[in-house]
């Protein structure tokens, strides 16, 4: 019988830590969601310009752009050039208490491929979990980005000429802890993505759900 009243508590704790974290979770991402753009943000770091001359991120307005494969209505506003180990994009959000949020990363992939059996090119598929390419950081404490960026692939190379097809837009999320007043979040490239000579992407911007008021 104590042996029973044991596993019990143990039970009854262990179910009461789940709840008190889904709690805490869905308190951390519940409140009015704000977009921080990637062309006002802090742009660090050299990367190549078409591939081969060495230049800095730049701001990007393509004539059309997609979302997982669909041509958007309106227009978008991005940076580009953004490929190389050591550049960065650095957000100052400020809030107005401390608390958790759900961080949304919105980019396209840019990093090519070269199929030599049937001669077709195209982008590579990116998923944020799996490589180590990226870095993101909240206040110097890494977070897990989780989802896919759209590839793409072409018969041949008049492909790359198709209305946004540099600019197709996925998302990735991350929980981040944000505290009262600035904070810094950073993305970084580390590293190519893996298998690649390349760790391209065209950034949108980043979209902060929180119950804190932020700016």
């Amino acid at each position: 019988m104590k042996f029973k009243k044991t596993m019990a508590a143990i039970a009854a704790g262990a179910l009461s830590v789940t709840l008190g974290a889904f709690a805490l979770a869905g308190c951390g991402i519940s409140g009015e969601e704000y977009t921080f753009e990637a062309e006002a943000a802090e742009l660090a770091g050299q990367g190549l310009v078409m591939g081969t001359t060495p230049g800095s991120a730049s701001v990007s307005n393509p004539s059309a752009y997609k979302v997982y494969g669909e041509l958007a209505d309106d227009t978008v506003v991005g940076v580009e050039n953004f490929n190389s180990a050591g550049q960065s994009i650095t957000w100052t959000v400020t809030a107005s208490s401390a608390c958790k949020a759900e961080l949304t990363f919105w980019a396209a992939s840019s990093v090519m491929f070269f199929n030599q059996e049937d001669n077709s090119v195209g982008l590579v598929e990116i998923d944020m979990a799996a490589t180590e390419a990226y870095k993101l950081t909240c206040n110097d404490t890494e977070a897990d980005l989780k989802g896919k960026l759209p590839g793409a692939k072409w018969a041949d190379w008049s492909g790359m000429q198709e209305p946004g097809a540099w600019w197709d837009l996925g998302k990735a999320t991350a929980i981040i802890d944000l505290k009262e007043g600035e904070n810094t979040i950073v993305f970084e490239i580390v590293a190519n993505v893996e298998g690649q000579n390349s760790a391209g992407l065209n950034v949108d911007k980043i979209v902060i759900k929180a119950p804190a008021e932020l700016k």
